[in-house]
């Protein structure tokens, strides 16, 4: 049987390389978070872990200007929308709206909420093969005019979308954290969509974590660890100003280390399980609330953030704990 051979341009370098691309993406976060909040035995500890993470840093940029430049050459032929008939919300569901569906925790929330739900994905770049969903667009939040239609019909949006990375540069930020997040907000209201799920983060209040002051609660001052965690503090700011000017119910969820499971001592701290996370974001579309700022990991023993109130006023019970994992790794012998 002859072998075709693989054309980045004709076949989406993003498909081949996307995962890869996500694999460093995290091991160079994961490492960063070391040299941040781990302490090191010895200098030389250091700067082996500098020299990975630099080595990762630089990986992770070769595989961005590849999928780039092969994203160059296909043009506008990928279709920008499948959309549901107008009656598929007929049996009382709600519409919501995943912005950031091709993400990894986009993904595995498709997933676990469309029998919940009735969805609709905005994918950016990349659109799988098969979507979860029949009801997805292709859009840039960026750019107002391509988000402002995905709103149409919608209950509520949860807002993933965005870039996720603490060592992007500004430019990046700005473009899909500030921008963007203003335009699914704006978007948002002037569709009449009743309720945004923010998705911000731990970096929030990163600084916290790097100082060890422990624990955090999510009523402190935000104390920001990178401009990633700046543009997310904004996104939660943008969100008390729609709800008092307009209206708007807004939940931010600061998220935690979302993993299959458990990998590291951060894990112990941190972990939000992807069933503790579906959890978590559909009793915030549920909630009674018209804005809330809440920490979102699962039940951790070891945890150093409170989730009290996420307990309490979301009815949020996790069903997942760190501690509880590295004890039955422990009797497994893993």
């Amino acid at each position: 049987m002859e072998r075709v051979p693989y054309h980045f341009g004709e076949q989406r370098a993003d498909v081949l390389l996307g995962p890869i691309r996500a694999a460093v993406a995290e091991l160079e976060e994961r490492s960063q978070h070391f040299l941040d909040r781990m302490p090191l035995a010895s200098p030389d500890d250091v700067a082996r872990l500098r020299a990975a993470t630099e080595a990762l840093a630089a990986a992770r940029r070769e595989l961005a200007s590849v999928v780039g430049a092969a994203g160059e050459t296909e043009g506008d032929a990928q279709p920008r929308a499948s959309v549901a008939p107008e009656n598929a919300a007929a049996d009382g569901r709600k519409r919501v709206l995943i912005t950031g569906a091709g993400g990894r925790i986009g993904t595995d929330l498709a997933e676990r909420l469309r029998d919940r739900y009735q969805l609709r994905l905005q994918y950016r770049r990349s659109v799988p093969d098969r979507p979860p969903v029949d009801d997805w667009v292709q859009a840039d939040i960026a750019r107002m005019e391509e988000i402002a239609p995905a709103m149409d019909g919608i209950d509520a949006v949860i807002h993933l979308a965005g870039e996720p990375s603490v060592r992007a540069p500004w430019e990046r930020v700005r473009d899909a954290n500030i921008v963007g997040t203003y335009n699914v907000f704006e978007a948002a209201r002037q569709a009449g969509v009743r309720k945004v799920v923010f998705a911000s983060t731990n970096h929030v209040m990163g600084m916290y974590d790097r100082e060890h002051q422990w624990p955090v609660y999510s009523s402190q001052p935000v104390r920001p660890d990178s401009l990633y965690g700046v543009s997310k503090a904004f996104g939660e700011a943008l969100g008390r100003h729609y709800v008092d000017m307009y209206g708007l119910a807004v939940v931010c969820l600061r998220i935690g280390w979302f993993h299959d499971r458990p990998r590291d001592e951060i894990g112990r701290w941190m972990w939000l399980s992807p069933r503790d996370c579906a959890q978590v974001v559909w009793r915030a579309i549920e909630a009674e609330l018209g804005f809330g700022t809440f920490y979102a990991i699962s039940g951790n023993g070891g945890r150093h953030w409170d989730i009290t109130d996420t307990i309490q006023r979301l009815g949020y019970r996790p069903e997942d704990d760190a501690e509880r994992h590295f004890a039955e790794a422990g009797d497994r012998g893993d």
